[in-house]
Protein backbone atom coordinates (compact mmCIF):
# COMPACT_ATOMS: atom_id res chain seq x y z
CA UNK A 1 0.00 0.00 0.00
CA UNK A 2 1.97 3.31 -0.92
CA UNK A 3 1.13 6.56 0.67
CA UNK A 4 -1.82 7.49 -1.81
CA UNK A 5 -3.54 4.27 -0.57
CA UNK A 6 -3.11 5.42 3.00
CA UNK A 7 -4.45 8.40 2.32
CA UNK A 8 -7.42 7.62 0.55
CA UNK A 9 -8.40 5.00 3.64
CA UNK A 10 -8.04 7.30 5.66
CA UNK A 11 -10.30 9.59 4.12
CA UNK A 12 -12.74 7.29 3.47
CA UNK A 13 -13.02 6.38 7.29
CA UNK A 14 -13.13 10.12 7.97
CA UNK A 15 -16.19 10.50 5.93
CA UNK A 16 -18.07 7.20 7.11
CA UNK A 17 -17.84 9.13 11.34
CA UNK A 18 -21.28 10.11 10.55
CA UNK A 19 -22.67 7.23 8.94
CA UNK A 20 -21.96 5.61 12.38
CA UNK A 21 -23.33 8.01 14.53
CA UNK A 22 -19.60 9.85 15.47
CA UNK A 23 -18.79 13.20 15.31
CA UNK A 24 -14.68 13.45 14.61
CA UNK A 25 -12.96 15.54 17.72
CA UNK A 26 -10.34 17.70 17.59
CA UNK A 27 -7.92 14.35 18.43
CA UNK A 28 -9.77 12.75 15.17
CA UNK A 29 -9.29 16.00 13.16
CA UNK A 30 -5.74 15.90 14.11
CA UNK A 31 -4.67 12.51 13.18
CA UNK A 32 -6.43 13.23 9.73
CA UNK A 33 -3.91 16.78 9.42
CA UNK A 34 -1.64 14.34 10.68
CA UNK A 35 -1.65 11.91 7.83
CA UNK A 36 -1.25 15.00 5.58
CA UNK A 37 1.34 16.54 7.35
CA UNK A 38 3.75 13.77 7.27
CA UNK A 39 3.24 13.54 3.56
CA UNK A 40 4.20 17.72 3.40
CA UNK A 41 1.33 18.47 2.36
CA UNK A 42 0.65 22.17 3.31
CA UNK A 43 -2.24 23.15 1.31
CA UNK A 44 -4.15 20.06 1.97
CA UNK A 45 -3.44 20.43 5.94
CA UNK A 46 -4.58 23.99 5.47
CA UNK A 47 -7.96 23.03 3.74
CA UNK A 48 -8.62 19.92 6.37
CA UNK A 49 -8.01 23.08 8.61
CA UNK A 50 -10.25 25.26 7.63
CA UNK A 51 -12.75 22.39 7.33
CA UNK A 52 -12.53 21.17 11.00
CA UNK A 53 -13.23 25.13 12.07
CA UNK A 54 -16.00 25.18 9.98
CA UNK A 55 -17.47 22.17 12.15
CA UNK A 56 -16.82 23.75 15.03
CA UNK A 57 -14.45 21.70 16.98
CA UNK A 58 -11.61 23.71 17.89
CA UNK A 59 -8.08 23.46 17.40
CA UNK A 60 -5.22 22.29 20.35
CA UNK A 61 -1.50 22.46 20.70
CA UNK A 62 -1.42 19.30 19.31
CA UNK A 63 -3.51 20.77 15.91
CA UNK A 64 -0.94 23.44 16.25
CA UNK A 65 2.44 21.06 15.92
CA UNK A 66 0.37 19.08 13.30
CA UNK A 67 0.10 21.96 11.01
CA UNK A 68 3.41 23.40 11.53
CA UNK A 69 4.97 20.26 11.00
CA UNK A 70 3.78 20.17 7.25
CA UNK A 71 5.21 23.66 6.99
CA UNK A 72 7.91 23.53 4.36
CA UNK A 73 9.01 27.80 4.23
CA UNK A 74 8.69 30.05 6.65
CA UNK A 75 6.60 32.14 5.28
CA UNK A 76 4.10 28.70 6.32
CA UNK A 77 5.52 29.07 9.74
CA UNK A 78 4.34 32.75 10.26
CA UNK A 79 0.54 32.07 8.33
CA UNK A 80 -0.24 28.84 10.73
CA UNK A 81 1.25 31.01 14.10
CA UNK A 82 -0.38 34.06 12.81
CA UNK A 83 -4.00 32.08 12.73
CA UNK A 84 -4.08 29.58 15.47
CA UNK A 85 -3.10 32.93 17.62
CA UNK A 86 -6.03 34.46 16.37
CA UNK A 87 -8.55 31.57 16.42
CA UNK A 88 -7.59 31.20 20.41
CA UNK A 89 -7.67 34.80 21.02
CA UNK A 90 -11.18 35.04 19.68
CA UNK A 91 -11.95 31.56 21.94
CA UNK A 92 -9.67 33.04 25.22
CA UNK A 93 -7.89 30.42 25.37
CA UNK A 94 -4.30 30.06 25.89
CA UNK A 95 -2.49 27.84 23.23
CA UNK A 96 1.65 27.85 23.89
CA UNK A 97 3.03 27.87 20.19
Amino acid sequence: MDGQDILRQWKSSFQSLPTNSLKPDVVTWTSRLGAYSRKKLYKRCFEIFEEMIDAGCYPDSGTAEVLLSACSSQEQIEQVTTLIRTLHKDKRTALPL
